[in-house]
């Protein structure tokens, strides 16, 4: 090879020795970026392990509350000549504890202004041990008549009977009906400066009872008036109204050929929701006690919140109804939930308290709690 040649090619080798290869493109290199530790949980992030299922809803879980009603209520107006007729009797029947007095009459609101579907009566003796929730169920041109009496002192026992009447007889006896329970009798004592002092009597008597009546229509929108307690001059303006709205029932009842039939699921329905109506009041207590023991027999799991609230709850009176209720309460979450708080995983008894606490634990759904 010529010398100048060489030196050329050397010098061309040497030249891009130092640079890398045209047309050649370098690997972008490979970097791996690590995450970083997760920091330790603070109190506020405590982790809570929580079983799939509730003991106390292994048979199914209760439906979510119905929502509030509005504030603002429609008040039916009220037929004036019925209105007359019971203004009359009221003035017949009330006797005033305290002479003179002026009798004042005034009347509540009548929300169930629509067709009605159900007319829902219940009486009962506290002394006598009867419970009675008799349904008047509207379809079309007759009521389904369904009571559930019960007996829990003498001849203990629970019955379904069962009939069916034309709607034109209830319907004429509510006219009445729904403007006599809405019936505010009240006496105003009166000063007459001839007698300083007047004159008073009263009267008392041992027969405690119940009496409710629910007047409920299509929209579901209800007129319900109810009394408890015992007969008495005192309690005059609030039992008579009662008694004038009731009575026309209760002999319709009388008339209707009703048969024993078992319970059916609309029965064990129908129970639970007067169950909650009834507990979200006050109920007298020996009415409260009669509920629950019939939740036993007739409740649904959508009555379990309900009872596990009276089963936690803290007994304040050793041996009193506090104490029957939570037992009560206890026995129906068995029954219907077939899983009991009084009893730990491995079948021993265990204290009430405890078995409050599992009860509001299991039985309660969410932030109800």
């Amino acid at each position: 090879m010529p010398r100048l040649a060489h030196l050329c090619l050397i010098a061309l080798l040497t030249a891009c020795a130092g640079a890398p290869p045209p047309c050649v493109e370098e690997a972008a290199p490979s970097v791996v970026v690590a995450s970083p530790p997760a920091p330790p949980p603070t109190p506020s992030q405590t982790v809570i392990v929580t079983r799939k299922e509730s003991l106390c809803f292994s048979r199914g879980a209760p439906k979510a509350l119905a929502q509030a009603k509005s504030a603002s209520t429609f008040c039916d107006g009220l037929d004036p000549k019925e209105l007359a007729k019971v203004e009359s009797r009221l003035k017949k029947e009330l006797v005033p504890d305290y002479k003179p007095s002026k009798l004042v009459i005034d009347f509540g609101c009548d929300e169930a202004y629509g067709e009605m579907k159900d007319v829902i009566l219940e009486d009962g003796s506290g002394h006598g041990g009867t419970l009675r929730i008799a349904r008047f169920a509207r379809e079309g041109e007759t009521y389904r008549v369904r009571v559930i009496d019960s007996s829990h002192y003498y001849d203990a026992k629970t019955v379904v009977l069962a009939g069916r009447i034309e709607a034109a007889r209830p319907d004429q006896l509510l006219a009445s009906s729904r403007v006599a329970m809405l019936a505010r009798p009240h006496f105003v004592r009166l000063h007459d400066p001839k007698d300083a002092f007047g004159s008073m009597s009263a009267s008392f008597s041992s027969n405690d009872f119940h009496l409710r009546l629910t007047l409920i229509d299509e929209a579901g929108s209800a007129t319900d008036q109810g009394f408890t307690g015992y007969e008495s001059s005192d309690e005059q303006p609030r039992i008579v109204p009662m008694q004038l709205a009731t009575e026309p029932l209760f002999k319709l009842l009388e008339g209707v050929k009703l048969s024993e039939e078992p319970a059916t699921d609309d029965d064990r329905a129908f129970f639970t929701e007067r169950l909650l109506a009834t507990f979200d009041g006050a109920p007298y207590w020996w009415v409260k006690e009669r509920y629950l023991k019939l939740a036993a027999q007739l409740g649904t799991v959508d009555a379990l919140p309900s009872l596990a609230r009276i089963a936690a709850a803290p007994v304040t009176k050793v041996g009193g109804s506090e104490e029957r209720a939570r037992q009560q309460a206890f026995a129906a979450i068995a029954s219907i939930s077939g899983w009991d708080p009084r009893v730990d995983d491995h079948g021993k008894d265990v204290d009430l308290a405890a078995a409050g606490a599992a009860a509001a634990r299991e039985c309660l759904p969410g932030p109800s709690k």
